[in-house]
This record gives C-alpha cells, sequence and structure tokens, in this order.
C-alpha cells in the first residue's frame, strides 16, 4: 500500500483521505463498559489517553470488509467492544477484545454488527 506522503505528493488532499480513510489521532478511551466506552468515527484511530480497560466501540453499518484500524498508544489495556448487539471473533454478544499497550489491530466489519480482528 502506497503511504500517505507519497499519494499527497500526487493527488489533492481529499482524494488522499478517500484513499488511505479518515484518522483520528488523539482518542480518549472511556468509560468501563460497552454503554460507556467512546464511540469509534475514523478509519484509522490512535489511542493515547485511557486508564485501566477503558474502551472505544467499533461503528455499526459497515459493510463486509471495511476496516479499522485502531493503535494503543498508551501504557495500559483497553477494551475494544463490538457494537450493541454485535460480535468480536464470534466471541460471546457485546464481549470486548483487550488489546495490550503499543499494539496496532486492524478490525475486519462481517456484518452489520460483527467484526474480526486480524490479531488479537
Amino acid at each position: 500500500m502506497a503511504l500517505a506522503g507519497e499519494l499527497q505528493s500526487q493527488f489533492p488532499a481529499a482524494a488522499v483521505q478517500g484513499i488511505m480513510g479518515s484518522a483520528a489521532l488523539t482518542v480518549t478511551a472511556a468509560g468501563g463498559t460497552q454503554a460507556t466506552a467512546t464511540a469509534l468515527a475514523a478509519a484509522n484511530n490512535f489511542v493515547t489517553t485511557a486508564t485501566l480497560n477503558q474502551g472505544v466501540v467499533l461503528p455499526s453499518g459497515k459493510q463486509p470488509f471495511d476496516q479499522i484500524n485502531v493503535g494503543n498508544q498508551t501504557t495500559v489495556n483497553i477494551c475494544v467492544y463490538p457494537p450493541v448487539g454485535g460480535n468480536l471473533n464470534g466471541a460471546a454478544t457485546n464481549a470486548p477484545c483487550i488489546m495490550a499497550p503499543n499494539t496496532v489491530v486492524t478490525f475486519f466489519s462481517v456484518s452489520n454488527l460483527n467484526w474480526l480482528a486480524d490479531s488479537i
């Protein structure tokens, strides 16, 4: 895949964002449950602030194989939740996966509510 900097030298910024996806570079994880976790809105997300087991929630309504990247740049484990009523990697409904500090995971949409993670 091309690097954003390589694309920016050839295409307008809006086209680059369309290819690479939107970015949220300073996400703050929140809450201790799915209901109180921070909703992810961008395709590429870096969680930079969290206390132990605070979390983020993947979006619903995505098409199969849509991707959401989550980077945990904190020093604590964070929870990544599926959308309400969904699951991650076929686990129990609404159960989170735990992301270790300084890791990046790509989540792939399987359906409206269900996601697969490439390395959890």
